[in-house]
């Protein structure tokens, strides 16, 4: 029995054996075989779909990404889908027309479904809708009636070829500000901290324009340029009426105006994230005390809590106390001013001299043609570079102050004053100083010059351009090569000049260096506008030109929003 089991399993097994054999001779296998999207020569599947896109708020944005599939490549049975932050929207076409009406970041998702086997291949971009006057240069004219002109030329940034970041220039927009006022002066950019102390991420706006004229100041929002509030509506008991304001600084949480002659009027905000949390005294500091003008210090750092002042009786520099503090910058957040810690500010302080028997910053014996600040990061002291003038003889002076533990002086951490070329002054009009890259660009005539203001350097200068008519006025765009900046590279920087004939240009700042990346002292200009966007280049009686760097943070780091 035991043998007729075993003789009985063997021929089950041949059977079942014969039986594979016969399968896999057959070959008659019933599989899909799976669809694939193929890859350009840059290793992408989904094409014309850049990682991030930058519309002006208003523009029209088509996305119209593009594929091919490994098997049906011609007609391929596909549905599409399209998210907005995540959420599915009802878009089922291979573009999409994305409304760029509302300022903000959005993550879109584009996905190709095979409708035969359900395998769905997706991408994603950033789409970051912004202002169009976000950033750009700024031009203040005056009209033949006398009233204010404001243009705006405008700036995208798009990744070039080799990935990293370029700025380009994409047109113009002429007085495009109804309204305004008259008697054009001055223009100004206040930026608020939001950058960084976001308070939960809450809508806050960044930064304000404030058009200095004769007519009375207007304070614009910095995305819609429309008006916030007349500066004279921010005294507590009315402007006084002996007052005719000609300039200000507008630090981290206070302001303060100079008028016409020489009385300053300030202004402790009540919340540093709201420009206008507060009012200005309408009796002005030190009992009338007369100065000949206040100096903007940078208050992307820690360390600015003062900004400097030069007294008209004696020709001395001090500081005046700048040092309010947010009651909390973390959760729970409070953006309101801590009232002990702003107690001080608007007090006059004293710089101490490193040698009493000969005074620097006190009875000063030349004549301060203007003082800039510069070498802008957190935690660093306030440096600063002044052009001086005595007897047709200029110098460029660089100095580091750092306010005193209680408030009670300004310590003197670096003091180097340099002789430079009288040839870049004998018709001075406007400079500027480039805070990163150290050089001073400076406005002679019809002439541009450029010139390092470090210790050390060649003050002899270098004469890059003769314009066609003289200048009105220039201003800087810098960058600075951070940690902030992560891995992008450094960015020369910019310079706006406009005539006083009309013609506004912009120009590249190449700075030559020497194997251990050292400025030689020898620099080039490329021309970056007018361009072939340009349609008019020409904005009237320009009285002023300032770069609008749309946030504090930009000032200080690269950064694509």
């Amino acid at each position: 029995m035991k043998d007729m089991k075993k003789i009985i399993l063997w021929i089950v097994l041949v059977i079942t054996a014969g039986t594979i054999t016969s399968c896999l001779d057959d070959n008659d296998f019933n599989y899909i075989e799976i669809n694939d999207l193929k890859e350009d020569e840059n290793g992408e599947t989904i094409q014309n779909f850049d990682s991030e896109y930058s519309p002006f708020q208003g523009e029209e944005l088509l996305l119209a990404p593009t594929f091919t599939f490994t098997i049906d490549s011609i007609n391929p049975d596909v549905s599409y889908e399209w998210y907005i932050n995540g959420i599915k929207t009802d878009v089922t076409t291979p573009t999409y027309r994305f409304s760029s009406d509302v300022i903000g970041i959005y993550e879109v998702t584009f996905t190709i479904v095979d409708n035969k086997t359900g395998v769905k291949f997706s991408a994603n971009t950033r789409i970051n809708v912004q202002s169009a006057y976000a950033k750009g240069w700024m031009i203040l004219s005056e009209g033949a009636d006398g009233s204010s002109q404001l243009s705006f030329v405008k700036m995208k940034i798009a990744t070039n070829e080799n990935g990293n970041d370029s700025i380009y220039y994409v047109g113009e927009d002429h007085d495009f500000v109804p309204g305004l006022g008259s008697g054009p002066q001055k223009l100004l950019e206040n930026f608020n901290y939001v950058d960084y102390y976001n308070f939960g991420n809450s809508v806050v706006l960044n930064d304000e324009v404030i058009v200095m004229q004769k007519n009375k100041w207007v304070e614009l929002n910095g995305n819609s340029f429309t008006r916030e509030i007349y500066t004279e509506e921010e005294f507590m008991d009315g402007m006084p009426a002996n007052c005719e304001p000609e300039n200000a600084v507008m630090t981290y949480t206070s302001k303060c105006i100079r008028d016409k002659e020489g009385r300053l009027y300030f202004n402790t905000k009540a919340a540093i994230n709201d420009f206008h949390a507060g009012k200005y005294m309408s009796d002005p500091l030190f009992g009338g005390q007369l100065f000949k003008e206040i100096y903007a210090t940078n208050k992307a750092t820690s360390k600015a809590k003062y900004f400097l002042a030069l007294t008209k009786d004696d020709n001395s520099l001090v500081g005046i106390v700048d040092d309010g503090q947010a009651n909390s910058t973390s959760e729970p957040y409070d953006p309101t001013m801590n009232m002990s810690s702003n107690r001080q500010n608007g007090n006059q302080v004293p710089i101490t001299e490193t040698d009493a028997s000969n005074p620097q910053f006190k009875n000063i014996s030349y004549n301060i043609i203007n003082i800039f600040p510069h070498v802008i990061g957190e935690s660093k002291p306030c440096n600063w570079v002044a052009i001086l003038e005595k007897g047709g003889q200029y110098w460029f002076r660089d100095f580091t102050l750092e306010l005193a533990y209680g408030n009670e002086k300004i310590n003197i951490k670096a003091d180097n004053m340099k002789v430079v070329s009288s040839s870049m002054f004998t018709n001075y009009k406007d400079a500027v100083a480039f805070p990163h890259k150290k050089f001073m660009m400076i406005a002679n005539g019809n002439q541009l010059w450029y010139c390092p203001f470090e210790a050390g350097s060649n003050g002899t200068g270098l004469k890059l351009k003769d314009f066609p008519s003289e200048i009105a006025s220039i201003s800087y765009k810098d960058i600075a090569k951070y940690p902030y900046s992560g891995s992008k590279p450094e960015y020369n920087g910019h310079i706006g000049i406009g005539l006083t004939t009309g013609e506004f240009y912009i120009y590249e700042v190449i700075e030559e260096k020497d194997k251990n990346k050292v400025p030689t002292g020898i620099a080039t200009l490329k021309q970056l506008y007018p361009n072939e966007n340009t349609v008019d280049s020409n904005f009237g009686k320009i009285i002023d030109v300032v770069y609008k760097f749309g946030t504090l943070s930009n000032t200080i780091s690269y950064n694509i929003n």
